[in-house]
């Protein structure tokens, strides 16, 4: 990465733009499919009847090639999955499992997955080597920390958190899945031998909205939200008014808001999010809270996910204002990963 300001990784979109026929074509697919892709959040609209130049460069360096897009373009994602009968074959080996098994069944479940599945609810569970990053910019030392993952999982950040200092009565993990939350709960025990009732299934968006969540006021929150996950019309009206995003009402963007209601001044949070959270006009105003805390770290982890084609970045803030404000200028010192590439950047903001 190189050492220009970061906040171009921020930005809001450039006004040139590129019509939609024009798209089309040097995509080689319908215009049906570029109006979906716009209406998903790939493609931003620059007016009426164009898009924005900056998102259809960052939706093709997102694409692996030129036949992987037409693939996904004109073939849908058919594979059949029953969740039903998964989750019930899962169940019956969680039951009956020794207390060393429970890793395993972890990465079986993730991996029984389809892909329709999830594409349709935005899952793509995160890498041990991706989550051990995030907690290089925290001090755990403080065991009384309380850290929160709402899209738990089977518990890959929770157990990076037992591995970095924090205490198992101290962790919360929510997810809506139930098979993967007990997963959670078993892994978090087989390590500590604490059995946790802060690991729940729970609809964090939803309880956070209702002023129900559980426990409030961590300290921490790191995780992989779910990305473009399919929300009825009401559901992302109603979150957008309580949290206040704007037009950012992907569900990846939405956690995020949420998260940051729910964190303590000074805290942190870290999030993992499509490579189109730092380039498309749909998130510009979770981009626009990110900046008005301090950017502690951004990450580029390439393309993590085997059955994704986008790029995945990460980003870790502390709930406070950035430092050495000025009337005109921030300044800002980040930790910037590209590879194998580490730096520290001084950013100016305006």
């Amino acid at each position: 990465m190189s050492d220009a300001p970061l906040l171009s990784l921020f930005a809001d979109d450039l006004h040139h733009s590129i019509s939609v026929e024009n798209a089309a074509q040097r995509l080689n697919v319908s215009l049906a499919t570029v109006h979906n892709w716009i209406k998903t959040g790939y493609l931003s609209k620059a007016d009426k009847s164009g898009i924005t130049e900056e998102s259809f460069l960052a939706f093709i360096d997102n694409i692996a090639d030129h036949e992987k897009l037409t693939k996904r373009a004109n073939k849908s994602l058919v594979d059949s999955h029953d969740h039903d009968a998964v989750q019930s074959s899962f169940i019956k080996r969680i039951f009956s499992a020794s207390s060393t098994e429970y890793e395993t069944i972890a990465t079986e479940y993730e991996t029984s997955l389809s892909n329709s599945y999830r594409n349709k609810e935005g899952i793509y569970y995160t890498p041990n080597a991706i989550v051990n990053t995030f907690f290089e910019y925290i001090i755990t030392e403080n065991k009384n920390i309380k850290f929160c993952d709402p899209c738990c999982g089977s518990g890959n950040f929770l157990v990076a958190a037992i591995n970095h200092g924090v205490k198992p009565e101290n962790l919360y993990g929510y997810d809506v899945d139930p098979v993967a939350v007990e997963i959670s709960r078993r892994r978090v025990f087989e390590k500590t031998g604490v059995w946790s009732d802060n690991i729940v299934c729970l609809n964090f968006l939803e309880s956070t909205a209702k002023n129900n969540l559980p426990t409030k006021h961590f300290d921490v929150i790191f995780t992989n939200p779910p990305w473009g996950k399919k929300l009825p019309k009401n559901d992302k009206l109603f979150f957008s008014r309580i949290f206040k995003t704007g037009k950012s009402v992907d569900t990846c963007s939405l956690f995020f808001f949420a998260a940051c209601a729910v964190v303590k001044k000074g805290g942190y949070v870290g999030f993992l999010m499509p490579d189109s959270f730092f380039n498309v006009a749909t998130h510009q105003y979770a981009r626009k809270l990110a900046l008005e805390y301090t950017l502690i770290s951004l990450i580029d982890f390439g393309k993590p996910f085997p059955t994704l084609l986008t790029k995945a970045k990460a980003f870790v803030v502390k709930l406070e204002s950035p430092p050495l404000r000025a009337l005109l200028y921030v300044e800002h010192k980040q930790r910037c990963i590209n590879g194998n590439n580490h730096h520290f950047s001084t950013t100016l903001e305006r």
